[in-house]
C-alpha cells in the first residue's frame, strides 16, 4: 500500500522538481534546513518562487511560496505562517503547487482500474437486478462476465451465463435469464473497478507505485502543454509522448480488460 505523500514525492523526484528535507529551525517567516546547504547562485534563483509544503508535524499541509532562498545557510524566506517545529518533514516543489500535484495524482488514480468481483444475492426467477448500490459501477462495460455461485466460502462456480447491463436514470441494471439462477445462489460479477482518490497524505492505495507515478507524470506534462510557457510546449509534448509509451506498457502489465461477452435479447429469454 502506498500513501498519497509517497506518490507525490515519487512524482516530484521523477520530474526532478521536488526536494524533501527536514526542518532544522523555523520562524514566522523562515525555514532553515542546515542539510540543504548549496553554494550556487543558480540554486538560489531556482528555488525562489518554489512552493514549500510541510509534510509532517502539527503544521502538516501548510503551503507557502518561497520568496527568497539563501543557499549558504539553507534558509527559505516565506510569507507569514505558524512556524513548523524542528524535525518536521517538508517538500520543495519547483514546477507545480503541491495541491495541483495531488489533483493530478487523483485524476490518474481514478482512471486506472483493477479486476474485482461483486456478489449479488439471487431471487429465484428474477430477471433484473439493480446495481445502483455499487456506486463505483458507472458504465455497463465495467461488467465483463457473470457466473453463478452456489454456497458460501469456497462455493462452486458454474460457467458464465448470458447477461446484459443497461444504463438508466436509476443507474445500472443487470439482466440475466430467469432460468439461469435459483434461490440461495449468488451472481458473481467480474468487473473492472477504478482506484479511489486519496484525500489526505496518509491515505493509501493498492495501485502499484510505478503505474500511478507514470500516469501522473503523463498528466503533468499534459497540463504543462496547456499552461506552461509557450516556448516549452514542444519539449513538453515530447516528454508527454515518452511517458505515454511507458504508461501503455504498464497498462498492459497491470491491467488487461478481458473480452466482454456479448448477448442478444433472445439469449436472455426476452
Amino acid at each position: 500500500m502506498t500513501t498519497l505523500k509517497a506518490i507525490r514525492q515519487a512524482v516530484g523526484q521523477e520530474l526532478n522538481e521536488c526536494l524533501v528535507g527536514t526542518v532544522t529551525d523555523a520562524t514566522t517567516t523562515t525555514l532553515t534546513d542546515t542539510a540543504n546547504l548549496l553554494d550556487s547562485s543558480d540554486d538560489a534563483a531556482r528555488l525562489a518562487g518554489a512552493w514549500v509544503y510541510i509534510a509532517s508535524g502539527a503544521q502538516a499541509g501548510t503551503t507557502r511560496r518561497v520568496l527568497e532562498f539563501a543557499p549558504s545557510t539553507g534558509t527559505l524566506t516565506v510569507d507569514s505562517w505558524t512556524a513548523p517545529a524542528a524535525g518536521s518533514e517538508y517538500e520543495l516543489h519547483q514546477r507545480l503547487r503541491p495541491t495541483d500535484l495531488n489533483r493530478l495524482i487523483n485524476q490518474a488514480l481514478v482512471a486506472l482500474r483493477y479486476h474485482t468481483e461483486q456478489r449479488v444475492d439471487v431471487v429465484a426467477g428474477q430477471r433484473q437486478y439493480s446495481l445502483a448500490d455499487y456506486a463505483w459501477l458507472t458504465e455497463p462495460r465495467q461488467v465483463y462476465a457473470v457466473c453463478v455461485e452456489m454456497g458460501g466460502e469456497g462455493a462452486r462456480q458454474y460457467p458464465d451465463i448470458p447477461f446484459e447491463v443497461t444504463a438508466g436514470d436509476e443507474g445500472l441494471t443487470l439482466h440475466v435469464p430467469p432460468s439461469a439462477t435459483r434461490s440461495g445462489e449468488h451472481l458473481l460479477l467480474r468487473c473492472s473497478r477504478p482506484y479511489e482518490a486519496l484525500a489526505e497524505d496518509a491515505d493509501v492505495t493498492a495501485c502499484p507505485l510505478d503505474w500511478v507515478r507514470t500516469a501522473t507524470v503523463y498528466r503533468v506534462y499534459e497540463w504543462l502543454c496547456r499552461h506552461g510557457p509557450a516556448q516549452d510546449t514542444e519539449r513538453y509534448a515530447r516528454d508527454r509522448a515518452r511517458e505515454g509509451a511507458k504508461l501503455a506498457a504498464l497498462n498492459r502489465r497491470y491491467y488487461t480488460l478481458p473480452a466482454r461477452r456479448q448477448h442478444s435479447p433472445y439469449s436472455l429469454g426476452v
